[in-house]
């Protein structure tokens, strides 16, 4: 009798550890897939900022960031989607397929704009500032948006480069 139990609960494992291998290689690879296709964006990234460090392809003045959209393809910012700047960046990366996104202002003076911000804090009415590349802008965080924006426009910031968000500043002193 123990040796028909025994048989019959291996059995049993042997079955369900078959049925497990089999549902499991029926899902879908997707998160292999995207891991890889992020990676292999971050490597065309870094192949791209090189380009633009570097100067060798006078991409400097026309690149305004990148960022790895919700399919992490890579999509590379431009002032300048002309077929030459495209062939360029496409070139650089290794990858034909990745997304040029034309938008209005390059990232250096998205950059300096951010810096002088920064430098600018303490007297300011607003707690936070964040570049973001994908929305290419700098978005300040303030407790009343009125006051952000009478101040950006009294200290000769361009507007049309700074986003104002209202909130409360949630930092707390220690």
């Amino acid at each position: 009798m123990k040796k028909k139990i025994f048989a019959l609960t291996l059995c049993l494992a042997f079955i369900l550890t078959a049925l497990c291998v089999q549902f499991v290689s029926a899902l879908p690879d997707t998160r292999e897939s995207d891991v890889s296709r992020q990676s292999r964006s971050v490597d065309e990234y870094r192949k791209v900022l090189d380009a633009v460090s570097s100067g060798k392809e006078n991409l400097s003045e026309v690149y305004a960031g990148a960022y790895i959209n919700g399919d992490n393809l890579l999509v590379i910012n431009v002032t300048d989607n002309s077929n030459g700047v495209k062939e360029k960046i496409k070139s650089v990366s290794g990858n034909s397929d990745i997304i040029i996104n034309k938008v209005e202002i390059p990232l250096s003076e998205i950059d300096e704009t951010y810096e002088k911000l920064v430098g600018n804090m303490e007297n300011a009415p607003y707690f936070k500032i964040t570049v973001s590349e994908k929305d290419n802008t700098v978005y300040i965080t303030g407790e009343n948006a009125e006051d952000c924006n009478r101040y950006i426009l009294e200290n000769g910031y361009n507007p049309e480069i700074i986003t104002v968000v209202e909130g409360q500043n949630t930092v707390v002193d220690c």
